[in-house]
């Protein structure tokens, strides 16, 4: 939790300098454990979300990016729950439910 708030933040700062990131509606985030549902047009897109949100995030992700080993590195620290995109993963759905019972 603490590496990926730390890394939260390293890539807080060149984004606020980079870019005119508002985030509206922050209100309406439930205190309770939630899913949310979001489309990507790139592999940015994750890291804005993760900054946007006031709270730690668990993203679910295409399972090939686990081949990798940097990106697996980085699927560990941000909590990455990996998905196969070629059938009805029940595996990836009993974890996303693991995590949000926890």
């Amino acid at each position: 939790m603490k590496l990926y708030s730390f890394i939260r933040l390293l890539v807080w700062i060149p984004v606020k300098l980079s870019f005119n990131l508002r985030v509206k509606g922050l209100k309406n985030i439930p205190n309770e454990a939630f899913v949310l549902c979001s489309n990507h047009i790139s592999a940015v897109d994750p890291l804005l979300l993760a900054i946007a949100f006031p709270t730690p995030i668990h993203f679910m992700a295409k399972e090939e990016i686990l081949k990798n080993g940097f990106l697996r590195l980085i699927a560990k620290i941000a909590r990455i729950v990996p998905v196969n995109r070629g059938t009805a993963d029940l595996k990836a759905m009993r974890a996303c439910m693991n995590v949000i019972k926890d």
